[in-house]
């Protein structure tokens, strides 16, 4: 798994590439603190290319999620993909994917 994020008029986007999996633990602390020290408005997690995620990798959005609106940030979940979805809704984390967090 890898990120890239980029700042753009107030809103930062992060963009996941691969897996979001347990296996993102290793990055999780560099993603955690780019989401805390961006400075923008409204941080948008791009799932767009994730190939595949598990429960820890919804739990992770969930965590980013929280870790943005204590910085006063607004945190929106773009592009999952229909897997991921379905996960989301087995685990009854719907809210998770939900458009404006």
């Amino acid at each position: 798994m890898s990120f890239a994020w980029s700042l753009h008029n107030f809103d930062t986007s992060f963009q996941f590439h691969g897996d979001l999996t347990f296996q993102i633990i290793l990055d999780a602390k560099a993603i955690f603190g780019s989401v805390r020290d961006c400075g923008a408005e409204t941080v948008t997690l791009d799932l767009g290319r994730v190939k595949r995620c598990d429960s820890f990798g919804l739990d992770m959005i969930r965590a980013l999620q929280h870790r943005a609106r204590k910085s006063g940030q607004r945190c929106v979940v773009a592009n999952a993909s229909a897997s991921v979805v379905d996960l989301a809704r087995l685990a009854r984390l719907d809210q998770v994917l939900s458009a404006d967090n």
